[in-house]
């Protein structure tokens, strides 16, 4: 570490942080740009926390670590400082090379490299791009969410696969019309009660597929049944390799729909003690404990956004207007995240469909405009409104109550 000259009375940092692989060189700025202090940190773990600890203890105040985008080399880096609830600001590559050819001309070193970070970030404001910090319960929520998502694909390609598989053994059983879908588990339970087909042929199972469906199906599916099999030209070796995929595909589902209530159990679990999540499901129609964990393990930190327009631009409903002559077309910002702006267009849909004052709204920009345009409309007052309640409601869990027994607090 190297020796840092006297604060003076900035209250504001800018420290540039110039990434290496075996270490980082930082440069600290203070409010007018003057040098404050610079460190070359080894990039192992212990080094960087110490570094973490000295800035904290030397620079009272507000301070901004400025880096290029992040790599490989800055994960230990950015780890620890969003750990220690330090902001984490990226600077453009080539807007920071501009800056140091126009400053520095040709020449180039790691402590110029630094400076020129930390200048540009300076001179950028609250302009740039800060990274969101997530603490371990919206890192839970997040991979919660993840993983129901990914549960939910893979049950759906697992669907897929048994319907293509029932399409080659029997197809009469998809277009006779008399039963479920197939990625039912109606449907999923007759393949089970009822594998091999072929043995099926020439009996009566109308009151037993009657008994065992309650009624459901009865004699009208038992028909059905029958009917498809009685074409039914396979070979057996060939009918039990179908057979064994079969109950494998439906063992695999029985799985994973026990996988996805488990999940869905532990994210409305967490969700219950959380006051920011509560808010959104009782404030915002459309939006239950599921798409709240959603929301609040994809956008982190809600200070990140300084302002409500940077929010609306990440959620993908800023409107943007293109025209080219008398043509004048709305449309929204692709430049944003797709889940979180496909999983906000389905809590729209479901805000109009229900009474409430977002129907209201949609109904009087109705009266206006086109569809599109209040949809649109609806969409940008909807995140203005989560933006509200994310920013006044703590996202901390609230801690549970202790057991009481016969009146006393245990």
């Amino acid at each position: 570490m190297q020796k840092v000259k006297p604060i003076g009375t900035a209250k504001v940092y800018t420290i540039g942080v110039d990434v290496g692989r075996r270490f980082h060189l930082a440069v600290v700025l203070d409010e007018r740009g003057e040098e404050v202090g610079s460190f070359r940190v080894v990039n192992r773990l212990k080094e960087i926390a110490e570094f973490g600890e000295e800035v904290m203890r030397k620079f009272a105040g507000r301070r901004r670590f400025c880096i290029e985008m992040v790599d490989g080399h800055a994960a230990p880096l950015v780890r620890e400082l969003t750990a220690r609830g330090e902001e984490v600001w990226l600077c453009h590559p080539y807007g920071v090379k501009r800056l140091r050819e126009s400053l520095q001309g040709e020449n180039k070193s790691d402590r110029i490299d630094a400076r020129a970070i930390a200048e540009y970030a300076l001179a950028r404001g609250e302009g740039g791009r800060r990274l969101r910090h997530r603490d371990g319960y919206v890192r839970a929520l997040r991979g919660y969410s993840r993983h129901l998502r990914r549960l939910r694909e893979e049950l759906v390609r697992v669907g897929q696969k048994i319907q293509a598989a029932v399409v080659g053994y029997c197809p009469d059983l998809l277009t006779s019309g008399s039963f479920p879908k197939p990625d039912s588990d109606t449907f999923g339970a007759i393949l089970e009660h009822c594998l091999p087909l072929s043995k099926l042929k020439g009996k009566g199972l109308g009151r037993k597929l009657e008994r065992w469906s309650r009624g459901r199906y009865g004699e009208e599916a038992a028909c059905a049944l029958l009917r498809a099999v009685q074409y039914l030209r396979i070979e057996p070796e060939e009918e039990a390799a179908v057979c064994l995929e079969l109950k494998h595909l439906l063992a695999r589902r029985r799985q994973l729909l026990k996988e996805i209530a488990e999940v869905e159990g532990k994210i409305e679990e967490m969700v219950a003690g959380s006051e920011a999540a509560q808010a959104l499901c009782r404030e915002m129609a459309g939006i239950g404990p599921l798409t709240a964990a959603f929301l609040m393990g994809e956008v982190g930190d809600i200070t990140a956004f300084a302002r409500e327009s940077s929010f609306a631009h990440f959620c993908g409903v800023t409107p943007k207007v293109t025209q080219s002559g008398s043509r004048r077309q709305t449309a929204l910002c692709q430049q944003s995240q797709k889940r979180i702006a496909g999983r906000l267009y389905i809590t729209n849909l479901s805000a109009i469909r229900s009474e409430g004052a977002d129907r209201v709204y949609f109904e009087k920009k109705r009266k206006e405009t086109h569809a599109k345009k209040a949809l649109i409309a609806l969409g940008r007052h909807r995140v203005r409104k989560i933006y509200r309640i994310l920013q006044e409601h703590s996202w901390r869990p609230v801690a549970p109550a202790p057991p009481c027994y016969a009146g006393r607090v245990a």
